[in-house]
């Protein structure tokens, strides 16, 4: 069962790795925007491809960090107890719950920002509300999709510890 648990974390740790290259990507990204700067719209949109850059590499930074800690913590252990499995699966479905929460919360907020970004088309003000509304809508889109394939990962993950022996 330890092996299963070190696969999950191993799990966790590419995913921080994966949000990393995508806050490297759209740091190059408004780093090139805002040095060429081609209009006042690219302008606000590599400011806000820049404040996400930094959002996903602090996210990475602090998914390694707890995915590590867990690691080398169950690393250490020989024997797989009732105690560890109760802990495990408390953890689990409190990460799972969180899971849930955040799914939701980006599918609302990559709808209003594709409203907006739509909208903004026939704005006065087009170069500030797409330039706003697009960073939002990407970052919702990869929190989305990184956030369900780990709901899915955690949720078996579940399954396997509540299988009685």
């Amino acid at each position: 069962m330890i092996s299963k648990t070190l696969i999950l974390y191993k799990g966790d740790k590419l995913a921080s790795a994966f949000y990393m290259g995508a806050g490297v990507f759209l740091g190059i990204v408004a780093l090139l925007l805002l040095i060429f700067r081609p209009s006042a719209g690219y302008i606000f949109l590599g400011y806000g491809f820049s404040v996400f850059s930094i959002y996903m590499a602090g996210k990475s930074c602090f998914m390694y960090y707890v995915a590590h800690q867990r690691l080398s913590y169950f690393h250490k252990q020989t024997e797989w107890s009732t105690d560890l499995a109760k802990e495990e699966i408390r953890y689990t479905k409190f990460r799972i719950l969180k899971k849930k929460s955040g799914r939701r919360i980006h599918i609302y907020l990559m709808f209003i920002g594709a409203v907006c970004a739509v909208g903004g088309i026939y704005s006065s003000e087009k170069g500030l509300i797409m330039g706003t509304s697009i960073p939002i809508v990407l970052l919702s889109g990869i929190e989305f999709s990184v956030g369900l394939l780990t709901e899915f990962r955690l949720k078996e993950y579940l399954r396997i510890l509540q299988k009685p022996k």
